[in-house]
């Protein structure tokens, strides 16, 4: 028996529950996608990419035509006119097995119509030539001090429930896209003064400026096209970290020092991170904020967290990167969690009580909506923090720190490689600690009826 994290008298019972018979329900993509690409970049920074994806109808529906995510299309002068500097960018054909079609390009929607349907079960092969160039101080697909962040710079195809499950995008306001787990053999070639970092696993430094990869089982492809960066790296298990850093080898050790707390405690606490590489670049823009990628972390080292952002950043590998949710309906399920992940770990590093709070006279929205339903100067509190907050709430009364590492742990081992849902993360929480009822629960998050 432990006491309450509140140090009340009041005795409480860590409980480890038998998931033998617990069956993780995790949600159809309705997509299943292979991507095979050619990326090439000249000494002017110019890019050209021939994109082919095989894309099978894994929903229940007739699709009438294909849709695709091309963000690089939200940073040219006609969609930022605000940017300095914008990207450029091409089309320079589309094709459907092999044969020329007519396209559209509105927003980040890339629209196919199709001359006949494609039945469930059934394929097509998706090729996109094109070409671009990075804007300066763009929303993670960007560039800055001969340095090219390319995030989202592929067509990335969506998840298709009741239709293609693709939203707008909100410039600033987080994930408005949502991929599933696909597998990438991709082709490169960069110039010889610039070195590779990526999603792949098996990354050298400095890289080969000319190679072919294979990356397994991530939701989406992160690169980085870096010029001469400082590099410091460490082994934890069998995992090995990367610090890319432009301002100090102290700065760029300091930082793997900490990547190396956090990596400990969390496959730990957590799960194994299943990947062999960790890559952490810390650039020095102040405009290219903190961000998570499938076996990548980027981070800005003028910001005053720059500890914490590292660290959340590094718990989005286990909830975003591993276990997947739709970050558009749903942000709250990595950001939320993650940043109550975070708080476990700088409790336990610190050797404090856990402290999560709420802003008074905040108004009263559910930490579930969807992005566009939030005011834009407060949408990150009600996801990030209400969130984390509601939840050490509710540990605080059912076994503390330690039975919300429990619960991590086994939520981890049951839907990593999944995708969830609030409805599902709900049934599984409740199971995990016996609650009765949404009392907990209701106040903060749009509820539907459980599962289980």
């Amino acid at each position: 028996m432990i006491k309450k994290p509140d140090d009340k008298s009041v005795d409480v019972i860590v409980v480890k529950k038998d998931l033998t018979d617990y069956k993780a329900m995790g949600k159809s993509a309705g997509t299943k996608s292979e991507y095979t690409i050619d990326l090439k970049m000249d000494e002017a920074g110019n890019i050209t990419v021939q994109a082919n994806i095989n894309i099978t109808n894994t929903s229940e529906e007739d699709w009438s035509e294909v849709q695709l995510y091309f963000i690089p299309n939200m940073f040219t002068k006609e969609s930022s006119p605000l940017l300095e500097k914008p990207a450029t960018v091409e089309i320079d054909s589309v094709k459907l097995n092999d044969v020329s079609v007519k396209h559209s390009l509105i927003g980040d929607t890339l629209a196919i119509p199709l001359n006949e349907p494609i039945l469930p079960n059934g394929q097509t092969d998706v090729e996109v030539e094109y070409r671009f160039t990075m804007p300066e101080k763009g929303w993670r697909f960007t560039t800055y001090k001969n340095n090219y962040y390319l995030a989202q710079w592929y067509p990335m195809v969506p998840t298709y429930r009741n239709g293609w499950n693709k939203e707008e995008y909100i410039p600033n306001a987080g994930e408005t896209y949502h991929t599933t787990h696909s597998n990438f053999k991709l082709n490169y070639e960069i110039p010889d003064n610039f070195t590779f970092v990526s999603s792949y696993q098996n990354d050298t430094f400095p890289s080969k400026n000319k190679d072919s990869i294979y990356i397994e089982n991530v939701k989406e492809v992160f690169i980085g096209i870096l010029k001469e960066p400082i590099v410091s790296s460490m082994q934890v298990r069998n995992t090995e970290i990367r610090v890319f850093g432009f301002e100090s080898k102290t700065e760029a050790r300091n930082v793997a020092l900490l990547a190396e707390k956090a990596l400990t405690y969390f496959q730990k606490n957590l799960g194994p991170y299943p990947y062999k590489q960790l890559d952490i670049i810390v650039n020095d823009t102040g405009e290219y904020q903190g961000m998570e990628y499938p076996g990548v972390v980027t981070v800005s080292s003028p910001l005053v967290q720059l500890n914490r952002t590292v660290v959340h950043e590094i718990a989005h590998q286990w909830f975003y990167g591993i276990i997947n949710n739709d970050p558009y309906y749903d942000a709250w399920l990595d950001e939320g969690i993650t940043t109550f992940a975070t708080a476990l770990f700088q409790s336990k590093e610190e050797g404090n009580e856990l402290k999560l709070s709420l802003l008074a006279n905040m108004e009263p929205y559910h930490s579930n909506l969807p992005l566009n339903q939030y005011p834009s100067d407060t949408r990150s509190y009600y996801i990030y923090y209400q969130s984390a907050y509601r939840l050490w709430e509710i540990f605080k009364q059912h076994g503390g720190v330690e039975q919300a590492e429990l619960f991590l742990q086994d939520y981890y081992s049951l839907y990593k490689f999944k995708e969830v849902d609030t409805k599902e993360f709900v049934s599984f929480l409740k199971f995990e600690l016996d609650l009765q009822d949404d009392s907990l629960l209701k106040n903060w998050l749009t509820l539907e009826e459980s599962t289980q």
